[in-house]
């Protein structure tokens, strides 16, 4: 089988690989913004970031936006990264957040497409999905494996010493592989390679919009319980809420639909925290800053 060789344009490493001006810690995401109806108060906001690795970069060479958030469901899984936006085109330049050294790479027609992992070295790693490209020393590896291999289909681990880089490298190029359209998708894990949310660690994305607060499921949990005399659940959008009092009896569950929105994007995004306040007691919780495996 003859494998054709993919051409690549990209330049080797210079001076001009290092961004003026991004080598630095960005401001921590920080905003808090709350949503009421009745006596029940939904307060979303992301928890204090807390910076893992200092001086982290933005990895792309465009203005620090997402079209996805962490956490998101995903058929069979959650969102493992954030979804940062390339302005729609491949080629930008992808940098390395901090030095250390490139432990994986691979090529799939799927999924993650081109897909570069860098092991840094404070401990954590870095996950580049979508790729259009990496380094040609890199593209060289990979052709010389599909040739011996006879498939495009490439998962290669690279020794610690073998491709080194320094923060605010171009270690690869942004692009559309495995899931379209053109964007990175980018992971933050820690030692233990656990994915964690990148925007709750020193990343700065302008978020002046509040959360959205949707449909409102009120749910009775057991036999004895009920939503205006029925045991059965009931859905109410946002605005029936605010000239209809529910009659609730028993154990109620509350289920959302919840989404936020970031300036500069139409997309909707998952939410980073979530608090439910009952006559200002809290009943329930959560923060979305890691996902266990």
């Amino acid at each position: 089988m003859y494998i054709a060789k993919e051409s690549y344009l990209f330049p080797p490493i210079t001076a001009d690989s290092f961004p003026s001006g991004r080598c630095r810690v960005n401001n921590s995401l920080s905003w808090r913004n709350f949503l009421r109806f009745l006596a029940v108060i939904a307060v979303l906001f992301p928890v204090a970031a807390q910076v893992i690795s200092e001086d982290l970069i933005w990895p792309i060479d465009a203005p620090p936006s997402v079209s996805s958030s962490f956490g998101e469901p995903r058929p069979g899984r959650f969102h493992y990264g954030v979804d940062v936006r390339s302005g729609g085109v491949t080629g930008k330049k992808v940098y390395a957040l901090g030095d250390g050294y490139i432990s994986r790479i691979r090529t799939t027609p799927f999924g993650y497409g081109k897909v570069l992992y860098l092991t840094l070295d404070s401990g954590e790693s870095v996950v580049y999905a979508h790729l259009s490209g990496f380094l040609p020393e890199i593209e060289d590896l990979l052709f010389k494996n599909r040739i011996e291999r006879k498939s495009y289909d490439v998962d290669l681990w690279p020794k610690p010493g073998e491709f080194r880089v320094s923060k605010c490298q171009v270690v690869a190029y942004s692009g559309d592989t495995g899931s379209g359209p053109a964007h990175l998708h980018f992971e933050l894990r820690d030692s233990a390679n656990t994915p964690l949310n990148p925007l709750d660690h020193g990343f700065n994305v302008k978020d002046t919009i509040p959360p959205v607060l949707g449909d409102i499921v009120l749910i009775p949990l057991d036999s004895t319980s009920s939503v205006d005399g029925y045991p059965m659940a009931r859905l109410f959008d946002r605005e029936s809420l605010k000239s209809v009092t529910p009659v609730l009896s028993g154990r109620i569950g509350l289920a959302v639909s919840v989404w936020d929105r970031i300036n500069n994007s139409s997309s909707r995004l998952g939410v980073y925290s979530l608090q439910l306040v009952v006559d200002s007691t809290a009943v329930f919780s959560t923060n979305y800053t890691m996902i266990s495996s």
